[in-house]
């Protein structure tokens, strides 16, 4: 609080990194607002830099957001191309924050729109693969069990799962273009299913957009949130969003390499149970991917495919940085039957 006071340029750089921690995260974004737009710049260099803690690059787009001056709206629309979804749905955030608090500002509204074209295929993309795959629709408790229906249910569930957070960052997205249209209450109240007026509030919803929208993006976003079925929903955007034909043999391999630790891990434990081409090299390559979930989930995957090295690889992980995929190659490599079932982690 006090360096937000002060606003000693010396001082920019530690209250950044004090941004990383959950204690003083809050107190730090506030004083970094206090220094304007003089920051903006260095906020830009750390927003860019992908060697930096997500949670540090997350509040250098808070700033930017809060600060809105062009600058800091033009850093934040050129970097809408964001690879990490946590930043990436930020800066959509910050961007709705700056338009709303200075509609005179401007923003580069075809920057905005190609995220959202970019959000639109991933929903669409992910609604192909679990039609591909024939999963369930709608898994149930089905995924707590072992076996390969268990996988399938799992990996169901974490593209249900994604394709929501795909939908909020879509309205979110909105919410630029349209800042007097309430998009991220307006979805709030549609994926309020506890509530008993829930089908008549997404009817609302759903009337609303088609009033409120131009032509090319309700024919993207109406068929996401209208009660249509999952081929249904594909068939309506053939023609304005085609996607690549993809075999089931693509998908999965796809899936294990997706920006979601959740759904790689997921889709790992689904291609060890159903089968799929080159499974060894894939397990190989997840061995070493930077998420621990997912590490673990490889580990258990060679235990299933090459029980026989099974015990070598696991020692190779005995260091691991991770305590749960060091246990679990602990298990392995004594020949104690390891946990069935990929545990989410409290953050993936």
């Amino acid at each position: 609080q006090a360096a937000g006071l002060l606003r000693s340029p010396e001082l920019v750089v530690p209250l950044i990194y004090r941004t990383r921690g959950a204690i003083t995260r809050g107190e730090a974004i506030e004083a970094l607002s206090r220094f304007g737009p003089s920051i903006a710049a260095t906020l830009g260099k750390v927003l860019g830099n992908a060697r930096e803690p997500s949670a540090i690059r997350r509040a250098a787009a808070k700033v930017l957001g809060r600060i809105g001056t062009p600058e800091a709206v033009e850093l934040i629309c050129g970097s809408l191309e964001e690879s990490d979804k946590e930043v990436r749905t930020e800066l959509y955030r910050a961007l709705g924050r700056a338009a709303k608090a200075r509609p005179y500002v401007p923003v580069d509204k075809k920057a905005v729109r190609a995220a959202l074209d970019r959000e639109f295929a991933r929903a669409y993309g992910l609604l192909q693969a679990g039609e591909a795959l024939r999963l369930s629709a709608e898994p149930g408790s089905e995924m707590l069990a072992p076996g390969a229906d268990a996988a399938a249910a799992l990996l169901a569930s974490a593209l249900s799962e994604e394709l929501t957070a795909t939908e909020r960052r879509l309205f979110i997205l909105l919410a630029v273009l349209y800042p007097e249209a309430q998009m991220e209450h307006l979805f709030e109240g549609m994926e309020d299913v506890s509530s008993a007026d829930g089908p008549r509030r997404r009817a609302n919803a759903v009337e609303l957009l088609d009033n409120v929208l131009e032509r090319d993006l309700k024919r993207k976003l109406l068929p996401l949130i209208e009660d249509l079925r999952r081929p249904g929903r594909l068939r309506a955007v053939a023609d304005v969003l085609p996607l690549p034909r993809r075999t089931r043999d693509q998908v999965i391999a796809e899936l294990c390499r997706d920006a979601t630790p959740w759904i790689r891990a997921c889709a790992l434990r689904y291609a060890c149970e159903h089968g799929a081409p080159g499974l060894a090299d894939t397990l190989t390559k997840a061995l070493a991917d930077p998420n621990p979930v997912v590490r673990e989930t490889a580990l258990l995957g060679c235990l299933r495919a090459n029980p026989h090295e099974a015990g070598t690889i696991a020692e190779a992980h005995l260091a691991d940085e991770a305590p749960a995929v060091r246990r679990q190659a602990a298990l392995i490599a004594s020949r104690t039957p390891p946990v069935s079932a990929p545990r989410r982690a409290s953050n993936p």
